[in-house]
């Protein structure tokens, strides 16, 4: 008989967790999570700890065009850099998302500098996050995807700030992990169009993925039962786009693109050993990247799993970055810096993951975290510290904002960026990069001087150090020679800093008569 004493034990239910509470807290404790948080910590603390000069320092110098573009649309200036001429030299989903943010916050000094910080941050770590998940869905342990997360996110926090770069690596590894885990058709269709948008230059870049899918189930005697929304999505976008270019702006391609790319480069002998070091990196991942995914076309071609199509996806891609350094090899004439190969580098690095992951460790991992957030803090304190021409810049246009008109317009051939960013003054780009089609075709022309006079110009920064021979004013221009519009006296100039020094047009007989 039961004792009296002896009750039944009381069953205690198991508590009740959601599966979206569990979901948050197994990400909350992957390792890779915690590789990343560490110089998300420096990035947020950056944002908002920062003088306002030394954010200044951070920024590059593009970004100043993008920030100044976003306030004239956020005015309704339209879409132009000086306030006076349109222009289309940009990327064009970068810019919404600026003019957007311009809309909705105050976008002046470093208020402006801290959102796009921000942003860029959470850029980041999106990738991080999707980088993780797919390398974890193929199979690579903690060990590596640390070592891939601890190399990725100091990569795409210190690059290119304030440009597309981190938009363009987000959108490009969204594009892989929505086709390798084969997500939602329009979600895959979706990713496809943002790479295209993020960077007008990588739309091809889903078609050899495309290709890559095409060619690897024709080697596995297999059809593609039928053809997926993104293949299609990805041979329509690019004719799209190119279309509504041309319909807006009666051109095919941007003003950037058509100022940077030419056939001249062709013609030039020795190319390679010239090549600018962006193009050097970009060859060597794509044909890194190509090379160790080139075997699952018929190693393992019949694998249908993530792996396989994994393997797939990054040869389809290594195959597009291995193309566009050539091409840009080619016909670059010059402006081929880094915020061309976030993307490419992130794949090189999603592939050496996937080869090596499996061999790493524990040891192994936390050496590269310590190494990686030690290279991170270096390159942040020598961006820091290393930028006199950056101090010039604000120099300048604090003059500028000081004893010119509010309507002042001038004319600056290099640096115009910060300069146009600080001063809020209608700057022209002297290069033509943000400028208008008429502009290009008065420096092509050699009618810049009566164009100047029509868009009243009343002071002009050059960029060049004085000389024996004067402070000298010459506009550059990417494919021939450039235009020289004389030479003054250094005692002339009304203020320099660095090698800048802003001078009334008049002295050098341009433009009308200054306002003040």
């Amino acid at each position: 008989m039961r004792s009296l004493f002896c009750a039944d034990p009381v069953r205690v239910p198991p508590p009740v967790t959601s599966k979206r509470s569990a979901g948050i807290a197994s990400f909350v404790l992957q390792p890779a999570v915690w590789a990343a948080l560490p110089n998300a910590l420096v990035g947020l603390g950056l944002a908002f700890l920062l003088t306002d000069r030394q954010l200044a320092m951070l920024v590059h110098d593009d970004a100043f065009y993008y920030l100044t573009i976003a306030r004239h649309i956020a005015r309704g200036d339209g879409v132009t850099f000086d306030g006076l001429q349109p222009t289309d030299g940009f990327q064009p989903l970068w810019m919404a998302i600026l003019a957007v943010l311009a809309w909705c916050v105050p976008w002046h000094g470093a208020r402006a500098i801290r959102t796009v910080l921000c942003v860029h941050g959470a850029l980041t770590v999106c990738t991080a996050v999707i980088a993780d998940r797919l390398l974890r869905s193929v199979g690579v342990g903690s060990s590596g995807r640390v070592i891939a997360e601890a190399i990725l996110v100091p990569l795409l926090a210190a690059m290119d700030i304030g440009m597309e770069s981190a938009l363009w690596t987000c959108c490009t590894v969204a594009m892989l992990d929505a086709i390798v885990q084969r997500r939602a058709p329009w979600w895959q269709a979706t990713t496809v169009v943002l790479v295209g948008l993020a960077r007008s230059d990588a739309a091809p870049l889903p078609i050899t993925l495309a290709m890559a899918f095409a060619w690897r189930a024709a080697v596995a005697k297999r059809s593609l039962q039928g053809i997926p929304w993104w293949a299609l999505v990805a041979v329509a976008s690019p004719l799209a786009a190119t279309l509504g270019r041309y319909l807006c702006a009666g051109h095919v391609v941007s003003i950037a693109a058509s100022l940077k790319t030419q056939l001249g480069g062709i013609l030039r002998f020795n190319w390679l050993a010239h090549a600018a070091w962006g193009i050097r990196i970009r060859l060597l991942a794509g044909v890194s990247v190509s090379v160790a995914a080139a075997p699952t076309l018929v190693v393992g071609s019949r694998n249908d799993s993530a792996l396989g199509r994994l393997d797939t996806g990054l040869l389809g891609a290594g195959v597009f970055v291995l193309a566009q350094a050539v091409g840009l090899l080619l016909l670059s004439v010059g402006g081929v810096g880094s915020w061309y190969f976030g993307a490419p580098l992130t794949l090189a690095l999603l592939m050496a993951v996937r080869v090596v992951g499996s061999r790493c460790n524990g040891r192994v991992g936390a050496v590269v975290c310590i190494a990686a957030a030690c290279s991170f803090a270096a390159l942040l304190s020598r961006r820091l510290i290393l930028r006199p021409d950056r101090q010039a810049q604000i120099a300048v246009a604090a003059w500028l904002r000081h004893n010119t008109a509010p309507d002042a317009v001038i004319l600056q051939n290099d640096g115009g960026g910060a300069v146009g960013w600080y001063a809020q003054r209608h700057v022209i780009d002297g290069d033509g990069l943000v400028g208008s089609w008429g502009y290009q075709h008065a420096l092509d022309t050699g009618s810049v001087p009566a164009w100047i006079a029509a868009a009243g110009v009343t002071w002009v920064v050059t960029d060049s150090l004085p000389t024996a021979t004067g402070i000298h004013l010459f506009l550059r221009r990417w494919h021939g020679p450039d235009v020289v519009l004389g030479a003054v006296d250094p005692a002339r100039a009304s203020y320099c800093a660095g090698r800048y020094c802003i001078v009334r047009a008049s002295v050098f007989g341009l433009g009308t008569p200054p306002h003040v």
